[in-house]
């Protein structure tokens, strides 16, 4: 299935030479439903007169609804589409248990430094915060994933607080690197390439278990190898580990 995917992408990159892999109803389609979009969250906070935490929550509803009603439009078959999201929100509501708290990587360097978290007074203005965060995507799937990282320590205890978590939690989850920092360490930041999902495009399908050795189900376990398997006493004995027998 693959193959034959693969041969029609090198048929249409012929036929079409230098002609871009996209034609004009694609893009206008792309173009109205991006409208669309912003103009439902417009026309919702007219309406309501959000805030924003309300308006984050509603965005993430309206991307859900318009990325599932628009999937087949958005991503063709035969065309690789990348782009870099940049520009994070450092922070987030969350609904479950009404607070502030990361929205993504609790260790990047927030846009402004210490200042902007300092000066950031209301919940709005917190959410209004930016990360130093970027992911590069292709056709909607996340290919890479990276941050330069906070590495002053005032700035780390300060990001944490915000997030309700006092100076004690980060000394004690994060002894290693907050100790680290308080010794200086220079700007430094990286990326995660993620090629087994660049393999999955290439090839045409839908997950990674599909072009990964040795892949696991959903319940975790590894056909392939048996995994996980019994562990015998000898070794349960070298990890000073014991088995406890449960009710059930």
């Amino acid at each position: 299935k693959s193959n034959n995917k693969n041969m029609l992408c090198q048929k249409a990159k012929v036929k079409l030479g230098t002609i871009p892999l996209y034609n004009y109803n694609l893009m206008h389609s792309i173009s109205t439903i991006n409208k669309r979009f912003h103009r439902a969250i417009a026309d919702y906070n007219d309406r309501n007169n959000i805030n924003m935490i309300e308006y984050n929550l509603f965005q993430k509803h309206m991307i859900n609804v318009y990325t599932l009603k628009y999937k087949n439009v958005l991503i063709p078959d035969c065309i690789f589409k990348f782009a870099w999201i940049v520009d994070y929100p450092m922070y987030e509501w969350d609904e479950d248990h009404k607070k502030i708290d990361f929205s993504h990587n609790p260790f990047s360097m927030p846009q402004g430094g210490l200042s902007v978290l300092n000066e950031a007074m209301t919940n709005d203005d917190i959410l209004n915060i930016l990360a130093y965060q970027y992911d590069i995507v292709c056709n909607g799937v996340e290919l890479s994933s990276g941050a330069i990282r906070n590495h002053k320590a005032e700035v780390m205890y300060k990001a944490f607080e915000i997030a309700g978590y006092g100076p004690e939690v980060v000394e004690e989850k994060f002894s290693g690197m907050i100790n680290a920092f308080k010794f200086g360490a220079p700007p430094h930041g990286g990326i995660a390439p993620g090629v087994d999902r660049i393999v999955m495009l290439l090839a045409g399908t839908n997950t990674i278990r599909d072009v990964i050795l040795f892949p696991m189900n959903g319940q975790a376990q590894d056909l392939m190898m048996n995994a996980p398997a019994e562990v015998d006493l000898k070794q349960l004995k070298e990890l000073s580990l014991k088995l406890i027998p449960t009710s059930d």
